[in-house]
């Protein structure tokens, strides 16, 4: 039974409105010293030790829900009235340990050793463990038996870039990264840090999940964010291949080209690396049968103006899960970067992106370059196709058989093809257009 469950069925549990301020009077009155559960929703933020102090983690259990992001300073707990203590994130919410203050080794490895984390609900909860700012020697374990796809952990270490979340190998204090039994009795085991203030992360996990993280490393572990996320699609769908239509029009030294007019070693112009050589293009037609049977293969009609400014000039017509390039202020916000690259689907919640429901067949076009690379596509920024397993399992034998003849590196293990942008998850797409949607704010500034 998930340990939310459990918590929500304790004898005693207190509920408290994030979304108005709090005081010290105000939580004392609804109980939260003497509750077996406390519960934070409201979508609010609250600071817990800095109006409760060293009572703050008193509770079996504390929950964060409705989006809520509950803060606890575990500098100023106080290690006697510390208990097993649960703490419990649901759906998009957020719960951000700091041990900032902390001092003494002692009381750090003890105050995590009676902690656990878990996660519940269909959206993106996020864990954050902020790392003591002393230079204590400590190295200290957080154990989470309980992800899915998509919810994350951020530790924020100083040294951001330089020490990142990565593999740890058993014994291994080096502060050095190496993957060998990283994955191990059904976890896997993730650092930050090196032999100063160094967390150990015993994640849990099972085989098939462990495949698909191991598969696409930097899809879920993003080091120079201090970011790790559990891996797995928080879709059903099966994989489909991104691609452009025909009709698009990619800027080319020469100008602009009709995307199935291209053959390889035509240079096309490239967001970083400037003009590059074309070294497959692939196609492949739908009829209305393909259509009626698998609806969500129709495709995503982005209209001019939709993403900012003349972006796209013309009406952009991709698949599903062909990614656009989101520039924003929102964006910098929400995952440290300005730029990302979302697929059209999460687009849905704006105004201008539709899905096409009046094409009868549609032709997808996909071009492959020597790498991941952002091209421009009728005026709007997009990828070209990205080598992932998904596109792999999605192309059909023959294009994988060429593809494998030009780019022999995928016949590697230990291949690992580098997105040109990070990647937002499903929810975290959704979650972003409808953030630029509320305040009306177009999804690439200039």
């Amino acid at each position: 039974m998930p340990l939310i469950d459990i918590a929500l069925a304790a004898a005693n549990v207190v509920y408290v409105d994030t979304s108005v301020a709090q005081d010290e009077a105000s939580l004392l009155a609804l109980g939260v010293l003497d509750a077996d559960t406390v519960v934070y929703y409201g979508g609010g933020n609250v600071d817990i030790t800095d109006i409760l102090g060293v009572n703050a983690l008193n509770s079996a259990n504390i929950v964060a829900t409705g989006g809520s992001t509950v803060t606890i300073d575990a500098g100023l707990l106080d290690l006697n009235v510390l208990t097993q203590t649960n703490l419990l994130i649901d759906g998009d919410s957020n719960i951000s340990l700091s041990a900032g203050d902390v001092g003494l080794p002692g009381l750090l490895t003890n105050l995590l050793s009676n902690v656990t984390v878990a996660f519940s609900g269909s959206e993106d909860g996020t864990f954050t463990y902020v790392p003591p700012t002393l230079g204590i020697l400590a190295s200290t374990s957080i154990t989470i038996d309980e992800m899915d796809p998509g919810d994350a952990i951020v530790v924020p270490f100083p040294g951001s870039g330089l020490l990142g979340v990565n593999e740890l190998r058993e014994n291994d204090t080096s502060g050095i990264f190496s993957p060998d039994n990283s994955y191990r009795d059904g976890y896997l085991h993730l650092k930050n840090g090196g032999a100063l203030n160094q967390v150990d992360f015993r994640i849990k996990m099972s085989p098939e999940e462990y495949a698909i993280y191991s598969a696409d490393k930097d899809a879920y572990l993003l080091a120079s964010q201090d970011k790790f996320i559990f891996p797995g699609d928080d879709s059903d769908e099966p994989p489909y291949v991104a691609c452009f239509t025909i009709g698009t029009m990619i800027a080319t030294p020469g100008g602009l080209r009709a995307i199935e007019g291209l053959v390889p070693g035509d240079l096309v112009l490239t967001r970083d690396n400037g003009a590059q050589p074309l070294r497959w293009i692939g196609a492949s037609k739908l009829d209305m049968i393909d259509l009626r049977l698998h609806e969500n293969l129709r495709p995503i009609r982005i209209r001019a103006n939709a993403l900012g400014d003349n972006i796209p000039i013309e009406a952009l017509v991709v698949s599903p899960q062909h990614r656009v390039l989101v520039r924003s202020i929102i964006a910098e916000r929400m995952f440290g970067i300005p730029e990302v690259l979302v697929a059209a689907k999460q687009l849905l919640h704006l105004d201008g992106v539709d899905i096409e429901e009046s094409l009868t067949d549609v032709t997808y076009v996909h071009i492959l370059l020597d790498r991941h690379e952002v091209v421009l596509a009728n005026g709007a920024f997009a990828e070209t196709l990205y080598l992932g397993p998904m596109a792999l399992q999605a192309v059909g034998p023959a294009a994988l058989a060429e593809m494998k003849m030009l780019f022999p590196k995928l016949l590697e293990d230990e291949f690992r093809p580098v997105r040109a942008r990070y990647f937002p998850s499903g929810r975290e797409g959704r979650r972003l257009a409808m953030r630029h949607s509320k305040n009306r704010k177009p999804l690439y500034m200039q």
